[in-house]
């Protein structure tokens, strides 16, 4: 093929975002100096990304939206088991479900177990992403146009059939000072649990009480007394009862699937959709039942956003779904940017672990990517079939029990070792007893004995 540039030049890879996704890129890039050159921008003072438990919600020091979802009591609600990354476990001593603070500790030995401090620019906020026409020896940059040639990949340099780099400019937060850098690829990785999604309720917004998101939920404490209304009984909404419950006089679930099961606290109660919220506090539902309430939390989930991306860069999102993803992970338009974890209902770190391998062996050469109209194709079908399957037009990137699937081609496609069987064996057992029996689930302790095999170890305060 046709280098473009100098066969031997490190390729100049971006990571946006040191939570865990961004970690584990680093992780795998950064092994490789003499090819890639990471460097990843933080927009914090420190990794972990939505493992970091902020007290404070709304805004930061810096002026910046605080990142974290996580509030004071959260345990994980897959156990450690399957939750850690591949060649790096989590420590003997801790529970199967471990705290917040548990998960953050292990992300900073991860960090330092590999060393990745070194490449990771603390306080800096990535506001940009062009990109822009590589320099063909006349000496101008052109900014791109959506014209990306449908040429199949090569080696690393010529690897990127639509030559181009990306600027991506960046602000120190203390000092407010802007740089603007050039890179060859561009690795996202800011999350998607930070921008709160609002469905539309009606007279939501004649309510007299207090309306935060589940984004926004700390303690049980403010709650004191009231009845509360908790908006959606996904993982957040499940876990946030249990918590709130503790303070409230009385709390009721707006669910809209089956009744979650288990010995619920007595002051909770579950109730279909809403049907109107009135001005007086009064919420009707579906089944004609009223209750008055004095706060709702919507435990509604989160949109994807990516403040930083041009339009040039040719990302979209509509309806919670990102266009144009090759299997949720490569820009189709310019495979030189991918997209880190964006399929939510995972078992996150093993996902991640995967997910990077591929991106890591196509960006080497090793592997490669179909043409640029090849992959929009494909994930507009992946989309028209999930629809056909009676998904919601907002679950393009759920996963759920499709996960497995795409967990052995991710390896595949990279030539990787698949996950073990007992990941998925474990991430069934636990999710049919949070149907179950929501409030004890978090008791048991596993311990994986094998590929394919687990067992529940008793403890004291088992029955």
């Amino acid at each position: 093929g046709v280098h473009v540039g100098l066969p031997h030049l490190a390729m100049k890879v971006a990571v946006i975002g040191a939570g865990a996704a961004g970690l584990c890129c680093a992780r795998h890039f950064g092994q490789f100096p003499s090819k890639f050159l990471v460097e990843v921008f933080e927009q914090t003072a420190r990794i972990g990304g939505t493992w970091v438990y902020a007290e404070n919600t709304g805004k930061d020091d810096y002026g910046l939206p605080v990142h974290s979802s996580m509030y004071k009591s959260l345990r994980t609600n897959l156990p450690k088991q399957i939750m850690a990354f591949p060649d790096f476990p989590f420590s003997e001593n801790l529970p199967s479900f471990p705290y917040h603070s548990d998960v953050l500790h292990y992300l900073q030995r991860y960090a330092e177990h590999h060393n990745l401090s070194r490449l990771i620019k603390f306080r800096t906020l990535v506001e940009k992403v062009v990109p822009v026409k590589r320099d063909l020896g006349c000496g101008v940059m052109d900014t791109a146009t959506s014209t990306a040639s449908n040429g199949v990949w090569t080696s690393t340099q010529s690897a990127f059939p639509d030559r181009i780099k990306w600027m991506v400019t960046v602000r120190e937060v203390t000092t407010g000072d802007r740089e603007t850098k050039e890179f060859d690829a561009v690795l996202v990785c800011n999350g998607h649990f930070f921008t709160p999604f609002t469905p539309d309720i009606r007279g939501l917004h004649n309510f007299p009480g207090a309306v935060t998101h589940s984004h926004s939920y700390r303690e049980p404490r403010p709650f004191r007394g009231q009845s509360v209304l908790v908006v959606g009984a996904g993982q957040s909404g499940r876990d946030i009862i249990l918590d709130v419950s503790q303070e409230a006089r009385s709390v009721y679930l707006c669910n809209r699937g089956a009744p979650v099961l288990g010995d619920l606290p007595s002051n909770i109660e579950q109730l279909p959709s809403i049907d109107i919220v009135e001005k007086d506090g009064t919420v009707s539902f579906t089944n004609n039942e009223k209750r008055h309430v004095d706060s709702i939390i919507l435990c509604t989930g989160y949109d994807y956003t990516f403040p930083f991306l041009t339009d040039e860069c040719g990302i979209r999102v509509e309806d919670r779904r990102i266009i144009s993803l090759y299997k949720h992970t490569f820009n189709s338009l310019y495979p030189s940017m991918a997209f880190m974890g964006v399929n939510f209902r995972v078992v996150p770190f093993p996902y991640f672990d995967l997910q990077v391998r591929w991106i890591l062996s196509v960006w080497s050469g090793e592997k490669h990517l179909p043409s640029t109209a090849e992959m929009a194709a494909a994930s507009d079908l992946d989309y028209r079939e999930r629809l056909e399957k009676g998904f919601p037009l907002h679950h393009a990137h759920r996963l759920g029990p499709l996960q497995w699937d795409f967990y052995r081609e991710l390896a595949e496609m990279s030539g990787r070792q698949p996950l073990d069987p007992v990941l998925q064996m474990l991430y069934e057992e636990t999710s049919e007893k949070r149907t179950t029996d929501l409030t004890n689930y978090k008791n048991a302790e596993f311990k994986i004995i094998g590929r394919d095999k687990w067992t529940r170890i008793d403890t004291e305060n088992h029955k």
